[in-house]
């Protein structure tokens, strides 16, 4: 069905869209390989493993996975997706600080762990660094 010439509903980000979807894929993924490879102690979490663990100074194989699974920066990594994916639906692109940020952290990481996963980030970043110019000229 074809749009009124006076629809005024703004059109979505198309490169916000896909890093909001790259974010969450990223997000995702980490979990899905975290859990693979960590499954055999999660269910010391719900018996009380960590429980007053935050102190040692040697982390345990359970404290490890869990701090590089759902304590780490998964679940974050998703609601930020989400928020870019809802964002570029309104058709705005997310802060320039937003992307900037990710590229720091991701070379970073990227030069403490290579290699590694934060190489990804080479998807998201540039889309949401284009997005952010594009909707800086236009204003």
């Amino acid at each position: 069905m074809p749009t009124p010439a006076n629809d005024t509903t703004p059109k979505p980000a198309r490169r916000t869209l896909w890093a909001g979807w790259a974010l969450i894929a990223i997000g995702a993924g980490h979990s899905v390989i975290g859990f693979a490879i960590s499954a055999h102690v999660w269910p010391g979490w719900f018996t009380g493993d960590l429980h007053g663990t935050l102190f040692h100074s040697a982390l345990s194989e359970s404290e490890l996975a869990f701090w590089s699974g759902p304590g780490g920066f998964p679940v974050p990594l998703i609601l930020l997706g989400c928020l870019t994916i809802g964002r570029a639906r309104k058709g705005e692109a997310m802060p320039r600080y937003v992307g900037w940020t990710l590229a720091a952290w991701a070379v970073f990481c990227s030069y403490i762990g290579f290699p590694g996963g934060f190489l990804l980030f080479a998807i998201p970043v540039p889309l949401l660094l284009l997005d952010a110019r594009r909707a800086r000229r236009a204003s």
